[in-house]
């Protein structure tokens, strides 16, 4: 089960710090984002892609406008929503099982269930063998599928992802890349992933939405005309990326004026 996400004329603007004035990072941000679709908010630094996903998180509220999910307005965290950062927030002094099978208590699951789900999500990406190991005993892509694992876990319908493979290394990144796409193929969550990266964007996305300097305006909307699987160096993912690429140059130097495919 997924939940669609609604931003409606949304606005975010955080109060001024040590005589600085006040930061509007979102302003009129407005964008629907359908059940089960794979999101990719791309955008220079600072144009509120985080912002908008811990929106989204119920982690800070609007300051004007609302954010529904499944129709709902967010009023702060829930177990509808799960999130993954580029820091693995893993719980060090518990094991992978243990850090996984956590949501799954918070929900009130019995032993049986938490075991199940563990050990499949676990399996799923590639760390079932691994599960009595400690954080610390991890390389940095084991500990970004034990977060996503728990995540998962959990059963979100929004999963929400804030450059979650940044600090990877390519070859990591890529195989993880590849990890969430059967992940999502087969559990078909609404995911709303941030990055940098034109490359990731158009390898996972349904939907690239290019974010502006000017307050998080859109850019670009862009619907991928890419099937699935998708092979990185064929021509058709080479021009969609050229196209990316050049959104973002054009959002990285000033507001522009939406398009949308």
């Amino acid at each position: 089960m997924s939940k669609s996400v609604s931003f409606q004329n949304v606005s975010k603007t955080f109060p001024p710090r040590r005589g600085a004035p006040a930061n509007t990072v979102l302003a009129g941000f407005t964008h629907e984002v359908a059940s089960g679709e794979f999101l990719c908010l791309l955008g220079p630094s600072g144009c509120g892609k985080s912002t908008a996903l811990n929106l989204v998180a119920g982690f800070a509220a609007p300051t004007e406008g609302r954010v529904l999910v499944g129709g709902e307005p967010v009023r702060g965290p829930g177990p509808d929503r799960g999130i993954v950062f580029q820091q693995y927030a893993l719980f060090p002094w518990y094991t992978v099982r243990r850090n996984v099978e956590l949501g799954l208590e918070a929900k009130g699951a019995d032993r049986a269930t938490r075991d199940s789900v563990t050990e499949r999500m676990l399996r799923a990406v590639g760390l079932w063998q691994h599960r009595d190991k400690f954080p610390k005993e991890l390389s940095g892509g084991m500990k970004q599928r034990a977060a996503i694992a728990r995540t998962l876990a959990a059963d979100p319908q929004v999963i929400l992802m804030d450059e979650p493979f940044a600090a990877l290394d390519a070859q990591t990144r890529e195989h993880l890349q590849q990890e969430l796409l059967t992940i999502w193929e087969g559990l078909r969550k609404t995911v709303i992933f941030v990055t940098h990266s034109v490359q990731e964007a158009v390898l996972l996305a349904d939907r690239i939405v290019v974010l502006g300097r000017d307050h998080g305006n859109i850019v670009a909307d862009l619907a991928s005309p890419l099937g699935r699987p998708r092979d990185r160096l064929s021509d058709a993912v080479v021009a969609f990326e050229r196209d990316v690429y050049g959104w973002l140059k054009h959002a990285e130097t000033q507001s522009g004026e939406r398009a949308a495919s």
